[in-house]
């Protein structure tokens, strides 16, 4: 009788791994998915603005990473208004008519599927500014 509880248990959480892989599989084939056109794009048009070094988007799974290397002086503020318009520039290439573009204080529907995280800085470890946007959330906490 122990054998055979024991043979139960093994089966039920083996089942239970198996429904979770699958309800994982399942969120990331819903996914909107983010073209590379949209992101070349969206960082070329970051890339024009005087103070912006260099930038980058990478995604991974259902989250999205920008960052932005600007010049020493750049301000706080100013770091993140490049930032927010970085994510926008995203949203706004990616929807392709699927997704609502941003609007207003809206960053549009891409961030409702994928969690963004911002960085922006004089190098790779040098941040100014540091922003998260939760899929749950409407805006961008710095």
């Amino acid at each position: 009788m122990k054998i055979k509880h024991k043979y139960s248990i093994l089966l039920l959480v083996a089942l239970l791994l198996l429904f979770a892989g699958c309800s994982s599989t399942k969120k990331a084939a819903t996914l909107p998915p983010i073209s590379q056109e949209a992101i070349d794009t969206a960082t070329q048009e970051i890339k024009d603005n005087p103070e912006v070094r260099e930038a980058n988007i990478e995604v991974n799974n259902d989250e999205i990473y920008l960052s932005i290397i600007v010049g020493a002086g750049t301000e706080k503020e100013k770091a993140q208004d490049l930032g927010e318009n970085y994510a926008r520039l995203l949203a706004t290439y990616a929807a392709e008519g699927q997704l609502k573009p941003p609007a207003g204080n809206s960053l549009g529907d891409l961030y409702k599927y994928y969690t963004l995280e911002i960085g922006v800085g004089t190098g790779p470890y040098d941040f100014i500014a540091q922003g998260v946007k939760l899929t749950d959330r409407d805006t961008i906490n710095w």
